[in-house]
């Protein structure tokens, strides 16, 4: 039972993450980065939600990174999504 305690705990931060960061996020409406980062923001995900696109300033409103070096272990990110 311990074993099982363990793997649930494990997948915790997965399914509830604090923030998240979607590597990818694209400008473009049908791609899946942006898909992912409008659902976030239409079902109001509660933690900080960090597009990382190195050529657009911003996706959906939001402020993007260059690349992930902005984000610090402090910022409470548990998951990335990664799309091309």
């Amino acid at each position: 039972m311990q074993t099982a305690d363990k793997t649930v705990s494990s997948l915790y931060s997965l399914f509830h993450p604090k923030s998240v960061a979607i590597i990818g996020a694209s400008t473009k409406d049908l791609s899946i980065g942006n898909v992912i980062t409008k659902n976030l923001i239409h079902y109001k995900f509660r933690g900080p939600i960090y597009p990382i696109n190195p050529s657009a300033p911003e996706v959906r409103g939001l402020k993007s990174l260059s690349f992930g070096f902005g984000l610090s272990r402090r910022s409470g990110y548990r998951s990335y999504f990664y799309s091309k």
